[in-house]
């Protein structure tokens, strides 16, 4: 009787041992964008990695600026201890949602301008449609087109 009331209480141990799956609260479809190297960039580039992604735009003087360096040291405290930052599960992607001024070069500017570690962070532009749909019906973030006549 005993190793039955042994195992009984050791199969509860391990069951409350467990951690259940973490829930998929959407998925987001294969993109095709660009690189702040003007490489071509898709969510396949990600497979087996974890992403760490945030929406900006390069030429917003508020909150942009602000998640950039937000991104930046998350990501220097956790390559700190990396032999191989590029190579980590882990990888930064900020998205630019005004790609008609974001062009690879501008983001290049930006994330030198910002002093951003590439080896595992990119900047992603491209067509207004891919961006746009990527964002909204990949991310279920809003984004809108600010016209290029009405920059101050």
């Amino acid at each position: 009787m005993k190793p039955l009331r042994l195992t009984m209480l050791l199969c509860l141990v391990l069951a409350a041992c467990t951690k259940p799956a973490l829930p998929v609260l959407g998925e987001i479809s294969e993109f095709h964008l660009t690189t702040q190297e003007g490489r071509s960039f898709s969510k396949s580039d990600m497979a087996g990695k974890i992403w760490v992604a945030n929406f900006i735009f390069t030429s917003c003087a508020g909150t942009c600026p602000l998640l950039t360096e937000r991104m930046k040291k998350l990501q220097t405290s956790l390559n700190a201890g990396m032999e191989n930052p590029e190579r980590a599960p882990l990888h930064f992607v900020s998205f630019s949602v005004d790609p008609e001024r974001d062009t690879p070069e501008v983001l290049q500017e930006y994330a030198k301008r910002h002093d951003v570690d590439l080896s595992n962070w990119t900047f992603l532009t491209g067509p207004f449609e891919e961006v746009s749909r990527t964002v909204v019906k990949g991310f279920k973030v809003s984004m809108g087109k600010v016209p290029v006549s009405a920059e101050t």
